[in-house]
This record gives structure tokens, C-alpha cells and sequence, in this order.
């Protein structure tokens, strides 16, 4: 049966599996996390005009610079308005392309039908993926994707036919790719080591046909580099140096059991900190760093080209773990495509563990292992996409795992608050307070609430409070400082002239910049 399987087969089945494994929560809401001032509260995406259009290409989100996406958020509302499942279908169709893509870069590179197969398959049901396709924002993580690996496969196409236009194609989908999320900045290195995997000759045309690769790179770095130093956050030399080897280990548990996945996963620890489980992660990068070497020649150069390949398409999140004042050590979008790497490893073990239980035993053996593994992650990513139903949903599966989040604690409330449920939104807020007491949001959140309850009193209290709590990693953008204009207006309205002054001076002091984009 395997025999006669070809590779339409196979792309025919790993769209089928992929729809099967997201599908079933497709229908999903919207989110309050990020969806709401990229999408559905965006006034440049509900309605596509010049001038709208224009905006998305000329300015951040506020940090990432991602028109494309925009742009395709824009076509999504104006087609099927802000329906949140058009949204996650056209995610889910991107993924669809994806894995088909995957599959067949990987079946020129491995020149293995079963390696490829195994591998695109997990790459496209794992639940792992769940965050980029059923989170209506994770389109760029999509997008840009899709655009790297029709890059790839359109230069694999070059290299067979050695035709300029075909290389110039490669080059303009590598720019879409860019303009749809930079984190596939990576693509010439990896075009480099599709040479060397190939065994092609080191020589002067091979490294300037990547010129144009490298020379919209340059350019979007820059521009990449603009926005995070607006809102970039410091975690400390030494845990910017450890955080990479504990998120690449971390992921790669995951691949095997895919357990306690979150939207976020917050890093309580200290930078000094140097604990074992830092000497875990630098021994397993080690050992997989040994295995890539051992394999460097004959048949077993793809195991040390896919190890590569997921470190190497990995390494652009090593320079996002701080965000929004929180320190993440991962996320699940950041390893979209990286996983192809590792992916394609474990295809290629598979397609060697059949070939060595013999053809008639692999014709029956086979198919039921596959079939077994199948069996076991479309459960999981069924589960996993439920967790992305809500916005609540989401939050409360963050506390199951890290019930310390502030940032979970202080967003599980206002969605509690937003219907009514002010008991134990209350409970959150004041949680995260105690667990953080520099948290503003919390302080913002639970003031508003004891205003709507008619708490005026212990509401100007957290005013107060605020003054002293909030620090230079709340106020990292123009549009984070609106909260605290409005409270310095706020508390003269209440005669605390002197504490508004404090806060005031703060500003200046710990934000000057910001404060000047919004005057």
C-alpha cells in the first residue's frame, strides 16, 4: 500500500488531517489578547481605505511591522466583516498551504516520501500549532510562512532551471514574507544550507544569488530594530544569554509531550539563577550539537541539516522575551516553523525504522503506528483548540499551569468584570497585586471597578497607589502613557494636586520620549 502512496496522495491526506484537527473550533471567539486593537477594534482594519491602507504600511503594531498582515485582515473584514471564524478559517487554510509546502520542500531535500509525510503531518496536526492557526492575530506567524516556504520551494525551482526569473520570484516572496512578519529574516542562511545539504559547490554565484535575499534582510532588520527599541524591555545580560537554551528545550518537550501548552509561559526565576535546569538545557543543546556533528556526512546529512534548521529558524525569538513588562521564556507561535526542523528528523528516524523491519512487516506494522500517533495528538489538539474559545478560557488555562501570572490574573479579571462578575474579578486583581506591586493594570482594572460599585474612597486610594507602583517598563510607548495623563487629570479633579505633580514628574523622568510622541 505504501508503494503505490505518491505525493499528491500525501498532500491530499495532510490537508484532510490538518482540517479534521482544527475545524471542530474554527467557530472560536475573538480574544482580548491582541485580537481586540490589531482586529476587531483596529479602525484601520474595519474598513479598507487608501489612507488606511497606507497607514498599516507606514507604521508599527506598535512594535512588529507587519503591513501585509494588515493588509489581509483588511480584505478578511471587508468580505465577511468582523465574523470571527472567517478569520480562523482563512488561518486554517494558510496552515493547510503550509503543510502541503512542508512536505514538499522536504520531499526534494530527503528524497524520502515516508520522511516527508511523517514529517508534515506533525508539523501540520500537532497541537503545539494551535496558537498560530486558531488565534485570529497569529495570521502573521501564517502569513509570513507561507510566503518563506514558497520562497524555498520557488528556489528549488531555480535551481533545476537555472532561469533569473524564477530566482527573482524566490527574492519577492522572501520580501512578502518580510512585510508580513520579519522573524523569517532567516531564510538566506537557510537557502544556504539547502546548498550545502545538496552538496553544491562552494563558489562566487552561490553566494551572490543570496545577495538580494541578504540586502531585504539588512533592510527589514533595521526597520525591526526601530520598533522593538521602542518598547524593548532589559531581562539582564546573563538571563538573555541562558532564556534561548531553556525556550529551544522546552519546545522540544513539548514535540513529545505536548502538555500544559499556554498562551504564555512567564519566567519567575532571577538572573543570577544559574539553576540546573539551565545546565539541563546547555547538556541536551550540547548532545543534539554532538548528534548534528556525528551525522555530517553520507545519508546522514538531512538529520544534521533539520537539526540546524530548527535552531537556526528559531533563533529570531531569542530577542522577544520580554513584552509588556512580563518576561516570557516561550511561546508557542515562535517555534511555527522551526518545528519543520525537528519535524523532519523524526520523519527521517520513522522512514529508517521502517526500512529496517522489513518490507512485509512495514506494510502492516507501519500504517498502525502512524495511524497510533495520529490517534493521539488530534485528541490533544481538539483540547488544546477549546482552550481558545474565550478570552476567559484562554486565562484560566494559563492559571491551571502558572497560577503566579500577573498578567493572567489581571486579564482573567476585566473579562470577569466585563460580565459582571465582580466577586472574582475583585479576587484577581488584588491577586495580582500581591504578587506584583508594581502591576498598574491591576491597580487601573480594580480602581474602575470599585468606581463602578460606587467605592469612590478606596478607589482614590489605588490612584494613589498607582503613582508609587508604576515604573519605566509600564510606560514603554506613546499609547501606554494615555492611562496615566488621564489619571494625572483624574486626581486634580480630586484636589490631590501634589500627587498628580509626582506623577507628572515621573513621566518625565522615566519616559521623556513617550511623553513627547504624545504631546
Amino acid at each position: 500500500m505504501l508503494r503505490r502512496l505518491t505525493a499528491n496522495h500525501v498532500s491530499v491526506a495532510i490537508v484532510l488531517l490538518t482540517l479534521a484537527a482544527f475545524v471542530p473550533n474554527v467557530g472560536n471567539a475573538f480574544v482580548s489578547l491582541d485580537d481586540n486593537y490589531l482586529i476587531y477594534a483596529n479602525p484601520a482594519v474595519q474598513n479598507v481605505t487608501w489612507k488606511n491602507i497606507i497607514h498599516v504600511f507606514t507604521s508599527y503594531d506598535p512594535q512588529l511591522y507587519i503591513p501585509l498582515t494588515f493588509l489581509s485582515w483588511q480584505i478578511n473584514a471587508a468580505l465577511f466583516g468582523m465574523n470571527p471564524a472567517a478569520f480562523h478559517l482563512v488561518n486554517l487554510l494558510l496552515h493547510c498551504v503550509n503543510a502541503v509546502l512542508a512536505f514538499l520542500i522536504l520531499r526534494r531535500l530527503s528524497g524520502s516520501l515516508v520522511a516527508s509525510a511523517v514529517a508534515a503531518t506533525l508539523f501540520a496536526i500537532h497541537p503545539i500549532q494551535t496558537e498560530a492557526v486558531l488565534w485570529a492575530a497569529g495570521r502573521k506567524d501564517l502569513l509570513s510562512g507561507m510566503f518563506f516556504l514558497l520562497s524555498v520551494h520557488v528556489y528549488l525551482r531555480y535551481r533545476e532551471n537555472d532561469s533569473g526569473r524564477t530566482h527573482g520570484w524566490s527574492v519577492a516572496l522572501f520580501a512578502l514574507g518580510l512585510l508580513s512578519k520579519v522573524s523569517v529574516i532567516t531564510l538566506p542562511a537557510w537557502l544556504l544550507a539547502i546548498d550545502w545539504l545538496q552538496k553544491r559547490r562552494l563558489d562566487a554565484r552561490m553566494f551572490s544569488e543570496k545577495l538580494p535575499y541578504v540586502l531585504f534582510a539588512i533592510i527589514f532588520a533595521v526597520i525591526a530594530t526601530i520598533g522593538k527599541a521602542r518598547v524593548l524591555g532589559s531581562s539582564g545580560t546573563l538571563l538573555n544569554a541562558l532564556l534561548p537554551a531553556k525556550s529551544a528545550v522546552f519546545y522540544l518537550r513539548q514535540f513529545f509531550w505536548p502538555s500544559g501548552l499556554s498562551v504564555i509561559y512567564p519566567y519567575a526565576g532571577r538572573p543570577h539563577d544559574l539553576t540546573a535546569e539551565f545546565a539541563w538545557s546547555f547538556g541536551i543543546i550540547a548532545a543534539l550539537a554532538a548528534a548534528a556533528l556525528f551525522c555530517l556526512r553520507g545519508r546522514n546529512r538531512m538529520i544534521s541539516f533539520g537539526i540546524g534548521t530548527y535552531f537556526l529558524l528559531l533563533a529570531p525569538s531569542f530577542t522577544t522575551f520580554w513584552k509588556n513588562g512580563f518576561l516570557y521564556f516561550a511561546s508557542d507561535r515562535y517555534v511555527y516553523l522551526a518545528s519543520i526542523g525537528f519535524f523532519a528528523v523524526i520523519g527521517l528516524l520513522a522512514a529508517r525504522l521502517k526500512d529496517s523491519i522489513g518490507r512485509k512487516l512495514a506494510g502492516a506494522v507501519f500504517p498502525v503506528l502512524c495511524a497510533a500517533a495520529i490517534a493521539a495528538l488530534l485528541p490533544a489538539t481538539w483540547a488544546q483548540g477549546k482552550v481558545w474559545s474565550s478570552a476567559e478560557a484562554l486565562y484560566r488555562n494559563v492559571l491551571r499551569t502558572y497560577p503566579d501570572s500577573v498578567m493572567a490574573r489581571t486579564n482573567l479579571g476585566l473579562e470577569l468584570q466585563l460580565v459582571g462578575n465582580h466577586a472574582e474579578a475583585r479576587e484577581h486583581y488584588k491577586r495580582a497585586m500581591e504578587l506584583d506591586p508594581h502591576s498598574v493594570h491591576a491597580y487601573f482594572n480594580l480602581a474602575a471597578l470599585e468606581n463602578k460599585e460606587g467605592n469612590r474612597a478606596e478607589a482614590e486610594k489605588l490612584y494613589i497607589a498607582i503613582v508609587d507602583a508604576f515604573g519605566p517598563q509600564q510606560v514603554a510607548t506613546a499609547s501606554d502613557i494615555k492611562p496615566f495623563l488621564w489619571l494625572i487629570k483624574r486626581l486634580n479633579e480630586l484636589g490631590r494636586m501634589r500627587d498628580a505633580e509626582r506623577l507628572f514628574e515621573k513621566l518625565q523622568t522615566l519616559a521623556p520620549r513617550q511623553l513627547d510622541e504624545v504631546k
